[in-house]
C-alpha cells in the first residue's frame, strides 16, 4: 500500500486546512463517498497490508507487514559539508511549505527549493531563496528540512540518507529515526525549530 486510504487522506487534508485556512490547495478535490466506502470494504477484507511507510503500517497494525525502504548506501564517498538548507517538497501546505517559510524568516537560513507547484506565485516573495541545481539537487546542501503533513514516497529523503546528508523530517514521511535522520511529529513547529537550532549549534562547534 503506497498511500493513505482516501477517507483518512481527506481528513488529514481537512486538518491541515484548519491550520492554514489561507491556502487554496487543500480542499480542491474530494472523492465521492461511494469510492471511499468501496475502498474501505476492500481494505477490511485484505488479509495483509504490505508497505514500507510506517504511518500507513500503523493504521493496520494487526495485519500490516512493514517493509524496509530501499536505500542503496553510497560507499567511499567524500561528502563536502555544504552550508545550504534544502526543502525537497513542492511549495504547498501539505508538504510543510508554510512552516519552512516561517523557519527561514526566523533563523535566516540559506534556503534551496525545487522548482514546481506553489501555493501562490508570490509565496516566496521577499525571502532569500535559490532553486536547486537540476543536475545535482544536493550540491552544497548541508541539511534537508521537510516538515511534511503528507508524503507517501519520500524519494529525495531516501537519496539523501544514502549519501549521509542530515535530514530533519516529519513522521508523515513514514521513515524512522536513524543516524543523520531526525524525525519530529507532524505539525509540531516548536519541535521542528528546536531540532534545526540544535543542528546549527552542533555544526558551528
Amino acid at each position: 500500500m503506497y498511500r493513505y486510504p482516501i477517507g483518512i487522506l481527506q481528513k488529514k487534508l481537512d486538518g491541515i486546512y484548519d491550520i492554514h485556512p489561507q491556502t487554496n490547495t487543500l480542499n480542491e478535490y474530494r472523492a465521492p463517498n461511494s469510492i471511499i466506502i468501496n475502498e474501505d470494504k476492500g481494505l477490511k477484507k485484505a488479509r495483509k497490508i504490505v508497505t514500507p511507510h510506517r504511518k500507513i503500517s500503523e493504521l493496520f497494525f494487526q495485519k500490516s507487514i512493514l517493509l524496509n525502504w530501499s536505500i542503496n548506501i553510497e560507499k567511499n564517498i567524500t561528502l563536502e559539508k555544504g552550508l545550504k538548507v534544502l526543502f525537497p517538497g513542492s511549495s504547498l501546505a501539505r508538504k510543510g511549505a508554510y512552516e519552512v517559510r516561517r523557519i527561514v524568516q526566523e533563523l535566516e537560513l540559506p534556503l534551496v527549493i525545487k522548482k514546481g507547484a506553489m501555493e501562490t506565485k508570490s509565496f516566496w516573495n521577499n525571502i532569500n531563496i535559490e532553486y536547486a541545481d537540476s543536475k545535482d539537487i544536493f550540491q552544497d546542501i548541508g541539511l534537508i528540512i521537510y516538515p511534511a503533513y503528507i508524503d507517501h514516497s519520500p524519494r529525495i529523503i531516501l537519496q539523501a540518507m544514502a549519501k549521509g546528508i542530515p535530514v530533519i523530517i516529519s513522521d508523515a514521511c513514514g521513515i524512522e529515526s536513524a543516524e543523520n535522520v531526525t524525525v519530529i511529529p507532524s505539525g509540531n513547529y516548536d519541535k521542528f525549530k528546536q531540532e534545526i537550532e540544535k543542528f546549527i549549534k552542533k555544526r558551528s562547534q
